[in-house]
């Protein structure tokens, strides 16, 4: 019984895609990957009357979503991880050639893409002399509290994307978007490094879930290029 319900589920998405199911039934289909046979229409309903929503469902703790009746270990680790494949597909979302006229367009676009994000990563954007996007990427993934970086990582990037204007980005997943002692060292020592290979740094954006703090506009970058 379970097997023809999700078959006739399953063959309503394909032919209608969003709009022929609920909300309810998206997260049916996405349990298929975590129970193999069972019915999941009852798992989906408790989710849903817990969280609210599919939102609350990836944004709430593993560990309060595995205390759901009938949820248990993997199923909550199933969800947990799709906040994370949702990153990573996030990452992937690059406009080459996007422009950004001043900081403020480059810190709301940092913040709107990675805001949520619950451990620190280390992100390079490289840019045209007219600060165009040629390319981004995640240089490195930390824990909650710290996260380290390459500098040869961050060359090679740059190499790759034919580029001497980077622009720099990490959070402070447990904190304020404020600058760290150590912060402002590493971005001196990266300048240091960098401008010797003819690479410059316009910002370095400390960021939080919904602030952050451009380096440049604090006069705590110095010696590299205006925006």
């Amino acid at each position: 019984m379970a097997e023809g319900h999700r078959k006739r589920l399953r063959e309503r998405y394909l032919q209608g895609g969003i709009s022929a199911v609920s909300e309810i039934e998206i997260i049916e289909l996405l349990l298929y990957n975590a129970v193999p046979r069972k019915d999941t229409r009852e798992i989906a309903e408790k989710l849903i009357n817990k969280f609210g929503s599919i939102y609350n469902i990836i944004e709430a703790p593993q560990e309060e979503v595995e205390s759901v009746e009938s949820i248990g270990r993997s199923i909550a680790a199933f969800l947990h991880c799709l906040k994370d494949f949702i990153f990573f597909y996030n990452l992937g979302n690059v406009h080459p050639g996007r422009y950004f006229s001043m900081i403020t367009d480059i810190g709301d676009y940092i913040v709107q893409k990675y805001g949520n994000v619950e451990s620190e990563v280390f992100i390079q954007l490289c840019m045209d002399s007219e600060c165009h996007i040629l390319s981004e990427a995640l240089i490195s993934v930390g824990s909650q509290f710290e996260v380290s970086v390459s500098a040869s990582a961050v060359v090679e990037h740059a190499c790759r994307a034919q580029s001497n204007h980077i622009i720099l980005a990490h959070n402070h997943p447990s904190g304020l978007a404020i600058p760290s002692q150590a912060d402002i060292e590493t971005t001196r020592q990266l300048c240091k490094g960098l401008n010797d290979l003819g690479i410059y740094i316009m910002d370095h954006i400390i960021f939080e879930k919904d602030d952050y703090v451009s380096l440049k506009a604090s006069n705590m970058l110095h010696g590299q290029p205006d925006w």
